[in-house]
């Protein structure tokens, strides 16, 4: 079905991950599809992997990260352990935050810290999510709200896809359902977009993944995915993430997109 024209972000997780990661998402913005990366601020790539992104034109936001590594402030009473370390792995952190285990204001101020480190490396972010969807869960979303207060004209992820019928997709969308039935829940001068799609394909990173596009237009779509296998984690080693890269390495990926009436876009370019 050709559509007028809709704006799609295709937007990459986990940007200053690792070098093979980092690798691979150079090389997709490089080929033209990829627009859109969200960056890990704790991690010691982060300034090697922005001014990179930047030479590519990519449009970055911050991936806030609760879950892995160290955190960049602290040690806290509920966020990481008394060396600094974050409390994963994200089933634990998720039962945390839905018991009430997590302190807001904690949340905060390592936000905060992730956020200035992000711009202090050169970037201009104009996107916020969450690693494992951190970002959508009771507490945790005051908790940023509050870091980025006076920051306007972001956007928000809501990764609200009814599409996807796995299980692993059950948690993110039902946090998202019940972040946005409450009154008054988008700061001032924060969006989203007008859809968002990425947890079907990263189960089955397959063209039948995606195809409800061409066929249920939306003016704007946030479209997330993970390219790039490594070593980093088991979700790294799952051979998805190579299938993703080559997925949107494939120049009939971009034309079939086209034909549907999608302009890839960064999130500072939507309209």
């Amino acid at each position: 079905m050709k559509h007028a024209s809709h704006s799609l972000v295709i937007n990459a997780d986990d940007g200053a991950l690792d070098a093979d990661v980092d690798r691979c998402l150079l090389e997709l913005a490089e080929g033209g599809l990829l627009k859109s990366v969200s960056v890990l601020a704790t991690t010691s790539l982060l300034e090697s992997f922005v001014k990179a992104a930047l030479d590519c034109g990519l449009g970055l936001g911050l991936h806030v990260n609760l879950v892995d590594g160290r955190a960049l402030g602290g040690p806290y009473r509920t966020l990481t352990n008394p060396r600094g370390e974050f409390l994963g792995p994200k089933e634990r952190f998720w039962i945390l935050a839905q018991k009430g285990a997590i302190d807001p204001d904690e949340v905060a101020t390592e936000v905060r810290l992730q956020w200035d480190r992000l711009v202090a490396a050169g970037a201009r972010p104009r996107h916020v999510d969450g690693h494992n969807h951190v970002h959508v869960l009771p507490d945790v979303y005051p908790g940023i709200c509050a870091a980025l207060a006076g920051v306007d004209d972001i956007y928000l992820r809501v990764p609200d896809e009814s599409e996807c019928e796995h299980p692993e997709c059950a948690g993110p969308v039902g946090q998202a359902r019940a972040l946005v039935a409450q009154a008054r829940w988008l700061p001032e001068g924060w969006r989203r977009t007008d859809r968002f799609v990425g947890l079907k394909f990263m189960q089955d990173p397959t063209m039948e993944s995606i195809e409800h596009l061409a066929e249920v237009p939306a003016a704007t779509t946030e479209w997330m995915v993970h390219p790039g296998g490594s070593t980093a984690n088991a979700f790294r080693r799952d051979p998805r993430r190579a299938a993703e890269a080559a997925f949107l390495a494939d120049p009939r990926t971009a034309t079939v997109i086209a034909r549907w009436g999608y302009r890839s876009l960064r999130f500072e370019d939507l309209p």
